[in-house]
């Protein structure tokens, strides 16, 4: 049974040698007094913390800034949990640097590491847009490569869409065994014969190498174009540059490309381009841009060779254009902008078409802009809640949504329990996923109303409930605990907030406090027996982050067989709740303090993100009508998050249209985890002031979060 208190110290004596070296402890809450008293045998100088400058506790000075340079101190460990670890170093980063203080946690990591900045710089994020503006401003002729600058794949590279079609095909039940490699090979027999090949002429040659039906590979060529076009988009910000060019300048395309010009305008045209000259394309000429693509295309008209040419690549179109006489300029297509970003380590992370999708759409939202990374060096500008709901949020609640269709299908439930307030998002995703997909053996489902504060008190039966409920953390009055968690207005006249005090005002009204749980429990179960549970063998229980309590809770007052899925289940020591309730978790189930996935740092704003826009329920009423808390976000703020929520849901119901086979797909978790991590501040300049200026309320603790360090 993991033990929190146990493992805080054990890490802190494994991790930090040095008794005599002056530390101060940067929290003041429960968890460092507790481990403030077993180490006495340290130099522990002072706490800190972010509002309290003086005073004691846990026996120590509460100290400030100017204090603890006083006492020399050289190390800060901070104790709390990854989802505010990072909201802490941020607060007290530039005063640690300037002093020279190593600031680390429990786990002794260095965090100046752990949060440092990944800024890189190139010459290309010195270009503009009025650079790109002042070179055609130059010429009457422009030309433009097609593809990665005009439009773009929803994925990472070309063949991904050979690997789609795979997928699909292997879903039909008649799959090419290995057509992804053999497609790829005789594209590449084709070009060492020396011809630029026709999309018909690759086809040939795969009948060539594997003496497959032709019939077949027909349907694959097809399957093919078709995917292709299902995967091509236009890159929007060169859309609206090339519309401002067409009525001033003749514009051309040029492009080494195995699809032929009557495809290509098809696609262009369903992308929104239209207004070009003509298509000039290597497979219909016999040569590529190295080999006299741009000669064939000055050849035909007046003029040309003054022409300038617009590309993504070096060689086809910055210096076999400028070989060919014509004005180059360079626009970096969104794979290497994704490679010379802060988010650079994505690159080599994807293992799955899954994988190279998310990756694909991320670079289709994030460097849409060919210069969105101008004089940023390298990180991301994120101004629109918008764009950061879909950039950061949006993979990772894809990836538990599929990881939970998997589960519950395997599982063999018959029932889907969809809690408020974590599941609203949940359950349109889920449901969207199941339609797209035509996956079959998922149910349906129901979103139910639940909460900590209604579960325990229609599961209070007793006065050892009651000190149960009475002894969890509150940061309110004596009063108010007993107002918040039995709805009950105690005739009492105290003031703050005292433990004991409370414990014997529990014993003291106990008979009222039973009387009104009795009432809340028969109202609870009416509203149950409506939503047809009752008829259910097998309940399949959704949470986002949590202990069990709800799941617990229902399994006292239900008979039904309840199987949680979360997405992280936190490690308690209930050993009685830990032994209840049946489990599986995305991520392993581990106690506050050894978090160490980037989803931990920010748990606490997914939960913002995936909340309902309805108020926490309270209790259910007489007429089975949820009764709600009051509201403590603002109708802005309630707008905006499910503004953010459309966003969420758009990014998976793309995804499951354009992957042929999520069902089967193996769902890993290091890209989506990694994408979180770039809303650190080491990664990406955010300066969404509404969103970053939120607070997570938890009305069962009387406490309020901050979710950004601002």
């Amino acid at each position: 049974m993991y033990n929190q208190d146990e493992f805080i110290f054990t890490e802190f004596k494994k991790n930090y040698k040095d008794k005599k070296e002056p530390i101060a402890i940067y929290g003041i809450g429960v968890d460092a007094g507790k481990l403030v008293p077993k180490i006495p045998e340290y130099n522990i100088v002072g706490l800190m913390d972010g509002k309290q400058k003086s005073g004691e506790i846990y026996g120590k000075a509460i100290i400030d800034y100017k204090e603890a340079l006083e006492r020399n101190v050289k190390k800060i460990i901070i104790v709390a949990r990854p989802a505010v670890l990072g909201v802490i170093y941020h607060r007290i980063a530039d005063f640690a640097c300037r002093n020279h203080i190593f600031v680390g946690d429990v786990r002794g990591r260095n965090l100046a590491e752990e949060y440092r900045t990944r800024e890189n710089d190139i010459p290309y994020f010195h270009k503009g847009w009025k650079d790109l503006r002042r070179a055609c401003e130059k010429h009457d002729i422009v030309t433009f490569d097609i593809f990665d600058t005009l439009i773009v794949r929803k994925t990472m590279q070309p063949k991904d869409i050979f690997r789609v079609v795979e997928t699909a095909y292997a879903k039909a039940g008649w799959a090419f065994q290995g057509f992804t490699g053999v497609r790829i090979e005789a594209e590449d027999h084709c070009y060492k014969k020396g011809m630029n090949p026709t999309i018909y002429q690759i086809y040939d040659e795969i009948e060539n190498i594997t003496d497959c039906d032709k019939e077949v590979l027909k349907r694959y060529m097809e399957k093919e174009i078709n995917t292709e076009k299902q995967f091509l988009c236009a890159r929007n910000s060169m859309l609206q540059f090339f519309n401002s060019l067409k009525e001033e300048k003749e514009i051309y395309l040029i492009s080494d490309m195995y699809l032929p010009s009557d495809i290509l305008d098809e696609i262009l045209q369903d992308c929104g381009y239209s207004g070009y000259r003509a298509i000039y394309v290597s497979c219909e000429h016999g040569c590529s841009k190295n080999e006299g693509l741009f000669e064939t295309f000055i050849s035909e008209g007046k003029g040309r060779q003054n022409a300038l040419h617009i590309g993504d690549n070096e060689n086809a179109d910055g210096k076999s254009a400028e070989n060919a006489g014509m004005a180059s300029f360079l626009v970096m297509n969104q794979m290497e902008m994704l490679e010379n970003s802060s988010y650079s380590s994505l690159v080599d992370k994807a293992e799955t078409i899954l994988d190279r999708i998310s990756i694909g759409l991320f670079c289709n939202r994030a460097f849409d802009d060919p210069f969105v990374l101008y004089e940023t060096k390298g990180k991301l500008k994120i101004k629109d809640h918008r764009n950061m709901a879909y950039l950061f949020i949006a993979p990772e609640i894809l990836y538990f949504s599929c990881w939970l269709i998997q589960n519950i299908r395997r599982a063999g439930c018959d029932y889907i329990i969809y809690p408020s307030r974590d599941a609203f998002v949940l359950q349109k995703i889920c449901s969207g996923i199941r339609k797209n997909q035509r996956i079959e053996g998922f149910p349906e489902g129901e979103y139910i109303y639940v909460s900590r504060r209604a579960l325990y008190a229609v599961t209070a039966f007793g006065k050892n409930d009651i000190d149960y409920i009475v002894s969890h953390d509150y940061r309110g009055t004596t009063l108010g605990l007993f107002k918040d968690r039995f709805n009950l207005d105690l005739p009492e006249k105290v003031e703050g907030f005292d433990r004991n005090e409370a414990l014997e005002l529990a014993g003291k009204y106990a008979a009222s406090i039973l009387d009104k749980c009795r009432e809340e429990r028969e109202n609870y179960l009416h509203y149950l027996k409506l939503t047809g549970i009752n008829q259910r063998k097998k309940a399949a229980f959704i949470d986002f982050v949590a202990a069990g309590t709800i799941q617990n809770g229902l399994r006292k007052i239900l008979d039904n067989d309840i199987q949680g899925f979360y997405f992280l289940k936190r490690n308690t020591d209930d050993i009685d709740r830990e032994n209840s309730i049946q489990v599986v978790s995305f991520y392993p189930p581990k106690g506050d303090f050894e978090l160490d996935a980037n989803i931990y740092r920010f748990y606490l704003f997914f939960e913002l993100m995936l909340t309902s826009p309805e108020p926490t329920l309270n209790y259910i009423g007489k007429d089975l009508k949820p009764v709600f808390l009051q509201e403590k976000r603002s109708r802005e703020e309630i707008d905006m998050v499910m503004e953010m929520q459309e966003e969420m849901i758009q990014f998976a119901m793309e995804v499951s249209k354009l992957h042929p086979d999520i069902f089967y797909e193996c769902i890993e978790k290091n890209v989506p985890d990694m994408i979180v991590g770039f809303m650190g501040k080491e990664y990406s300049d955010i300066v969404c002031e509404a969103v970053m200026s939120m607070v997570l309320t938890d009305e069962y603790l009387a406490r309020t979060f901050n979710i950004f360090d601002h």
